[in-house]
């Protein structure tokens, strides 16, 4: 299962050799891959992570975690690119995924580090509207898991042409629904969509202004 996570971060940058998958307090979790095929996997102790790091300083060393970790303290600790993970639901430590990457993004702009880090972010993304709220929240990109299983229809055995074309498809109709968004907004580039919260609405903003002061309301 850590291999599969770990191939999903290197299959987003076909370049990248190593990934690292990792949960708070465990050791490290390697894999290597070369054009996004594992071909060796192995386990370090996170007091050697820094050492294994300095060991492949062109490589790009991706740390799978779950959001409510701390991640300014990752960053500290070194980390730069980090796969944040919610579950299906897109909750992450029992709150919404979006509450806790916008967290994530204003405490890393107040450290004055937010342009040394990539985010990427899972879990709970199932709709095609799910990935411009997610970069507006602070992720530089999305990985996708349920949707994938949706598109090939949950089937355990897929002829491999029939499965790639489905996700294509996928891809695709996504893509072209991202880009009309960024269109309504006047952007050219989906880069630029990241953190700018100030285009968008968010729903317990609104309900705050419409129903505060009225009885009942517990927002």
């Amino acid at each position: 299962r850590r291999q599969a996570r770990a191939l999903a971060i290197l299959a987003a940058e076909p370049k990248r050799q190593i990934a690292v998958v990792a949960e708070p307090g465990d050791p490290a979790h390697v894999v290597v891959a070369v054009r996004g095929i594992a071909v060796g996997e192995f386990t370090i102790p996170a007091d050697r992570y820094d050492g294994f790091r300095g060991r492949f300083p062109e490589s790009v060393i991706a740390v799978r975690v779950p959001a409510e970790t701390d991640v300014p303290e990752l960053v500290r600790a070194g980390a730069r690119v980090l796969h944040l993970t919610a579950d299906e639901a897109g909750r992450a430590g029992g709150r919404f995924i979006g509450d806790v990457i916008l967290e994530i993004q204003k405490r890393l702009v107040e450290d004055g580090v937010r342009e040394e880090v990539t985010l990427i972010g899972s879990g709970g993304i199932v709709l095609a509207e799910h990935v411009p709220k997610a970069i507006i929240c602070g992720l530089d990109a999305v990985a996708l898991d349920s949707a994938t299983v949706i598109a090939l229809q949950g089937r355990a055995e897929v002829d491999h042409d029939w499965a790639v074309q489905r996700l294509v498809n996928l891809s695709a109709s996504w893509r072209d629904q991202l880009l009309e968004i960024l269109g309504a907004m006047g952007l050219r580039e989906v880069r630029r969509l990241r953190g700018e919260v100030g285009r968008c609405m968010f729903q317990t903003d609104l309900e705050r202004e419409a129903f505060a002061g009225i009885e009942g309301y517990e927002g």
